[in-house]
């Protein structure tokens, strides 16, 4: 009788210790921390031959395009659009700050851009949101569809640090 009055004492006691051990030790060690990688860090990805040769190393977008693309000095992520419906775009804005995310619409009257969306943004007609950071690396690409646009949301969350 008193070895089972002592064993129910040392079940409930290791009950609490071990799952607050570990509560402790993970708040201690432990890092709560998501990240979004940037896309083409080891190389770019393989390009139709018509392309002009980029070097190896991680993929940052030429500078000069990205300027003639409309690149806003103060932003620290640039989301350009290459679609006629701003539905969802709508979800972005009211999402973030204007420094923290700038919305730029690229009309596609450019001659080059056909060019440029092939071998240097990697744009495709199912995927026409392109999120690019402030050093020129591509952060992804999104459709601009619900889904989608809750995927971008996320991300420029993560990328931010506002979870």
């Amino acid at each position: 009788m008193q070895n089972k009055k002592v064993l129910k004492y040392v079940v409930l006691v290791l009950a609490f210790v071990i799952p607050g051990s570990v509560f402790l030790f993970l708040k201690k060690f432990g890092k709560n921390e998501f990240a979004v990688t940037p896309l083409y860090q080891d190389a770019p990805p393989v390009r139709t031959p018509d392309c002009p040769p980029v070097g190896q190393g991680p993929y940052r977008i030429p500078p000069a395009i990205l300027q003639s693309l409309g690149w806003p000095d103060s932003a620290s992520l640039i989301l350009y659009f290459f679609t006629e419906d701003e539905q969802q775009l709508s979800r972005v804005e009211a999402t973030f700050l204007s420094p923290e995310i700038t919305p730029v619409k690229v009309e596609p009257r450019q001659d080059s851009l056909a060019l440029w969306s092939r071998c240097y943004l990697f744009i495709t007609e199912q995927r026409p949101l392109l999120l690019v950071d402030q050093d020129g690396r591509i952060r992804g690409h999104y459709g601009n569809t619900r889904e989608e646009v809750d995927r971008l949301l996320m991300e420029t969350a993560i990328i931010l640090k506002k979870y």
